[in-house]
């Protein structure tokens, strides 16, 4: 068993142990709590499955509450946690699981048609990103990975996200701020 996002900032393990993310005390107590080694992997697959699943389809709100859920753990996790601790428990594997997730993630944005005319994008595609941010302003191994990443691969789909933006000619991302 694994562990569960009951809402917001709080997880909880299987034993029952609950866990701010937000905080600095339960973001670190809930990475050494874990005794599994699940991160972000099955949390991961199972949204890629469902997202690949409804591709032609809409996600139902239900689904976008899970992935939206997902990816603000991570981002807390990211912010919030010591990085030795994050560097020392969580599995590379796990990380490259969540590289190779948003890279397919961005492939999607780019070719979304609001994106492309407007720069905007939804909130689940905006809380990716805020994830995005979060592991590689705070953490130096999701950045070795993106780097390592055959002929950085992340790179090269993250520079085709910008590009798709209808007369942005490679300026960087769209801000109303």
């Amino acid at each position: 068993m694994t562990w569960t996002i009951l809402g917001g900032s709080i997880v909880q393990l299987p034993d029952g142990r609950r866990f701010d993310t937000e905080t600095t005390k339960g973001a670190n107590e809930f990475l050494e709590g874990i005794s599994d080694n699940d991160f972000f992997s099955s949390k991961l697959k199972a949204i890629s499955k469902t997202r690949t699943k409804k591709k032609k389809l809409r996600l139902t709100a239900n689904d976008k509450d899970r992935i939206q859920k997902i990816h603000s753990t991570i981002e807390s996790l990211s912010m919030n946690a010591n990085p030795k601790l994050f560097r020392e428990l969580i599995p590379y594997s796990d990380i490259r699981c969540w590289l190779d997730y948003v890279i397919n993630d961005m492939k999607l944005m780019s070719k979304k048609k609001s994106w492309i005319k407007t720069g905007d994008l939804d909130e689940l595609d905006n809380r990716v990103l805020r994830s995005i941010l979060a592991m590689f302003r705070n953490h130096v191994v999701p950045v070795a990975l993106a780097f390592e990443q055959g002929n950085n691969k992340f790179f090269y789909v993250l520079a085709d996200l910008v590009k798709a933006r209808k007369g942005n000619k490679g300026r960087g991302f769209h801000s109303r701020e």
